[in-house]
């Protein structure tokens, strides 16, 4: 019995080093593509309810960068990568656009790097 015990934690040592070594190099291989990311989520006109189809741009000098616009899904989301490179610092435009609702914009301004991963939200206007 004291054999079995013996063998049982053993086994239950190697698993959890098992485990624990696998997630450690899952975090080495995660793609550089991956981060950061910029996600903006479009709302209703007082922050209410979200936005699907809105067309959303980050603008900085009149210019779209980033893939600019990209599509907000049905939960009013969408994101924004730069190659696995932090965003620069800067002033940014944040806007969002529905046909039929006035657009809405937001700045975000990145400073030192921070924020690594900006969450922006937008409220589009009231329909037209």
């Amino acid at each position: 019995m004291k054999r079995l015990l013996t063998l049982s934690l053993m086994l239950v040592a190697l698993a959890a080093v098992m485990f624990l070594t696998g997630l450690t190099s899952s975090k080495q291989n995660t793609s550089s593509g991956d981060l950061p990311s910029w996600s903006v989520t479009v709302h209703y006109e007082f922050g209410t309810g979200l936005v699907q189809d809105a067309s959303v741009y980050i603008r900085q000098s009149g210019n779209n960068l980033f893939g600019s616009p990209h599509t907000t899904d049905p939960n009013g989301f969408t994101w924004f990568g730069n190659g696995g490179n932090s965003f620069p610092d800067g002033t940014y435009e944040v806007r969002a656009e529905k046909f039929g609702y006035g657009p809405g914009t937001t700045t975000v301004v990145i400073s030192g790097g921070s924020p690594a991963n900006p969450v922006t939200h937008v409220n589009i206007g009231t329909p037209e």
